[in-house]
C-alpha cells in the first residue's frame, strides 16, 4: 500500500504544483492589473488631449516643431496638471524622463504660484498660446491651467528643445 501512495505521490505531484503555478500566475497577473489601476488612480494622473487647445502659430517652424513634440507636451503638461503638494516628488520624477536635465522642480508645476484652493483632482489644460520660435530646435509657449474647483488658473511658460531625435522640456 505504500508503494502505491508512494506511486501516485509521484505521478500526481507534478500535475498538482503545474497546476498550482498555473493559478498562482493568473493571480499575479490579476494582482499587477489591480496595482497598475490604483497607480493610475493615486498618481491622478490623467492625459489630457492637447489637440483641440492650440491657437495660432507664428511660423511653419514653429507649427512644424510643435507637431512633432506635441506627443511630449501633452505627457509632460498632464502630469504638471495633477501635481500637487502632496505628490510633488513623485511628479518631479515622472517628468524627469521629459526634461533635458533630467529634472524637473515643483516651481514649474502651475499649482505652485497661484492656484491656492484647489482641493483635488488634476487642473485642466485650457489653452496653449504665445508660441515663440528661439531657435530651429527650440520653441516657446504658454499653458493655461485651470482649476474647475476653484475657478483659479495659472500661466506657465514652457521651453521645448529638440535633443537628438526628441523633444523635451528645458526648465
Amino acid at each position: 500500500m505504500k508503494y502505491l501512495d508512494k506511486k501516485l505521490a509521484i505521478l500526481f505531484f507534478p500535475v498538482i504544483f503545474i497546476i498550482g503555478c498555473a493559478d498562482m500566475n493568473s493571480s499575479i497577473n490579476n494582482m499587477n492589473q489591480t496595482l497598475y489601476g490604483v497607480q493610475n488612480t493615486l498618481s491622478g494622473v490623467h492625459e489630457q488631449n492637447i489637440a483641440p487647445l492650440i491657437s495660432k502659430f507664428p511660423d511653419r517652424t514653429t507649427k512644424i516643431n510643435f507637431e512633432q513634440a506635441q506627443n511630449t507636451i501633452q505627457k509632460g503638461l498632464s502630469i504638471m496638471a495633477c501635481a500637487d503638494e502632496g505628490n510633488a516628488k513623485l511628479m518631479e520624477s515622472r517628468m524627469a524622463r521629459y526634461s533635458v536635465s533630467g529634472h524637473c522642480y515643483k516651481i514649474h508645476f502651475p499649482y505652485w504660484s497661484k492656484i491656492k484652493h484647489h482641493t483635488e483632482g488634476c487642473l485642466t489644460i485650457e489653452r496653449l498660446n504665445n508660441f515663440k520660435s528661439r531657435d530651429i530646435d527650440a520653441f516657446v509657449f504658454e499653458a493655461t491651467f485651470v482649476s474647475k474647483q476653484s475657478g483659479e488658473s495659472s500661466v506657465k511658460e514652457y521651453r521645448m528643445n529638440k535633443v537628438g531625435n526628441d523633444w523635451l522640456f528645458k526648465f
